[in-house]
């Protein structure tokens, strides 16, 4: 290729390489706010990173190329070298925000997470929260994690109707002292060493601007909400377990718009202490700060962002090859712990119980929070 079409070519790719940086600005401003904005708000970060980077790379080397073929040096501010530094500028602000926003490095270092070897009584509820979406998993292997890390609320959204549910019930049965619960939900089994005062579900759904179901079945997934008595030390609380369905045309502002309504209407605007599950929206989107809406304190705190460390909770299974190589890049972190009503976070971690990698027989990683009651 002469040196003038190289030129061209990298100046071409500088552009573009900007471009991409400023869908990623324009996804990070707006996140789920709107419609369209929401498939870009997807996107995982480190893929923005690695199209910035190969066109920033591809820009330089076809600069050089064009260069050593007597083409002419493309300079001053609008001309490819300065295109190239905005270019670099972005990737640098790219590569940041994957490493203190997106994957929260910085909370590693800091060693956040959960403080394993604590005791059961230290006045913080452990709760696991773990979408199994009818996958396979070491049944033994996860109910003796549970006892071993001291989990005081085990919630286990979609087991199989199959064996696997009732080997569930069965094992979480056999290491609940006396006071505690297990119990059967329609999609869920839940445990507990509290005593579980209440249960209640909602069936959700959405529609669009004309008022027609969004899913044939007309359902938008459920949320339980579960009362528990913490005793002396904890206090009568509340948990909004969620199970929100993978939908990627439903824009999310409009069905956790939805979804807050529902809850508001069943429980009269009062803030559990903790909402957790399976959000099927990414974290960070502005979606989630409808939450903030009930009445009772001052908003919820994603115990991610507070405490937590580290990659995504689900990445799509079985994917071999190029897409496979990509799935292994993602990091869709869509089941999510919002903390509330008085409650703090003390740690947060990603976790397989049984031991399995993620992505063998399940798509989701069970997460792990830390809350304790505020003293005032």
């Amino acid at each position: 290729m002469p040196g003038g079409r190289l030129g061209r070519l990298s100046f071409l790719l500088a552009v573009l390489g900007v471009g991409v940086v400023v869908v990623f600005i324009v996804s990070r401003v707006l996140t789920d706010r709107f419609g369209w904005s929401q498939w870009v708000w997807w996107v995982p970060v480190g893929w923005f990173v690695l199209a910035g980077s190969g066109l920033l790379v591809g820009s330089a080397l076809a600069g050089w190329m064009s260069r050593r073929r007597g083409g002419k040096k493309r300079g001053g501010v609008w001309g490819v070298w300065g295109v190239r530094l905005v270019l670099l500028i972005g990737c640098v602000g790219m590569v940041l925000n994957l490493m203190f926003f997106a994957e929260r490095w910085q909370n590693g270092i800091a060693m956040y997470g959960i403080h394993w070897a604590r005791a059961v009584d230290d006045g913080k509820v452990r709760v696991m929260h773990w979408n199994l979406s009818a996958g396979e998993i070491d049944v033994g292997r996860t109910v003796a994690w549970i006892q071993e890390s001291n989990v005081d609320v085990a919630l286990i959204a979609n087991p199989r109707w199959n064996e696997q549910r009732q080997e569930l019930v069965d094992g979480l049965e056999g290491i609940v002292d006396e006071g505690g619960t297990v119990r059967r939900l329609p999609r869920a089994v839940v445990m507990s060493r509290f005593e579980l005062l209440s249960v209640s579900m909602v069936s959700l759904n959405a529609h669009d601007a004309e008022g027609d179901s969004l899913r044939a079945t007309g359902g938008f997934g459920w949320v339980s909400l579960l009362k528990f008595d913490g005793g002396e030390e904890h206090g009568v609380f509340d948990v909004w377990f969620v199970d929100l369905p993978s939908e990627p045309t439903v824009h999310r502002m409009e069905s956790m718009g939805e979804v807050v309504e529902l809850l508001r209407g069943s429980k009269g605007g009062l803030r559990p202490a903790l909402v957790v599950g399976d959000f099927n929206t990414v974290r960070g989107s502005a979606s989630l700060g409808l939450f903030d809406e009930f009445e009772d304190g001052d908003g919820f705190v994603d115990a991610f962002e507070e405490r937590g460390a580290f990659g995504g909770s689900w990445r799509p299974n079985g994917l071999t090859g190029l897409r496979g190589w990509i799935a292994t890049r993602s990091s869709w972190h869509i089941d999510l712990s919002l903390v509330g009503n008085g409650w703090g976070v003390h740690g947060y971690e990603l976790v397989m119980p049984d031991g399995s990698s993620w992505g063998e027989g399940v798509s989701h990683r069970a997460q792990v929070v830390d809350i304790e009651l505020m003293k005032e």
